[in-house]
């Protein structure tokens, strides 16, 4: 399911879904989907943490809605892999460690 968002530009206008915005693709997603449970992964947005949004999904029983940590590099397994982490420094392109190839056909 998807909804798209179109932002015109104009000064005081949101760029992102308003709390209603979501609630209302939330209820045409249950429609589409009778009888069937909805399951949220929401990360910490601000509008996901608005009180009228908390209310709307917690009244609703066919809504299972779960709340990421602010934190958790266990969640993300490629935390902790980077070069700040293991002292080693990423290669960069092109490498002068990579073999050269000489022949007499010219063909590696």
């Amino acid at each position: 399911m998807y909804r798209l968002h179109l932002y015109p530009g104009r000064k005081g206008q949101t760029k992102a879904f308003t709390w209603s915005e979501y609630r209302d693709l939330l209820i045409a997603a249950h429609r589409q989907l009778p009888g069937g449970v909805i399951v949220l992964i929401w990360d910490n947005l601000n509008v996901h943490l608005r009180a009228e949004l908390r209310a709307f999904t917690s009244a609703q029983e066919w809504l299972r809605v779960f709340q990421l940590p602010s934190y958790a590099p266990d969640l993300n397994p490629v935390e902790g892999s980077g070069p700040c982490s293991s002292g080693a420094s990423w290669p960069t392109w092109p490498s002068r460690a990579l073999p050269t190839w000489s022949g007499s056909s010219g063909t590696a």
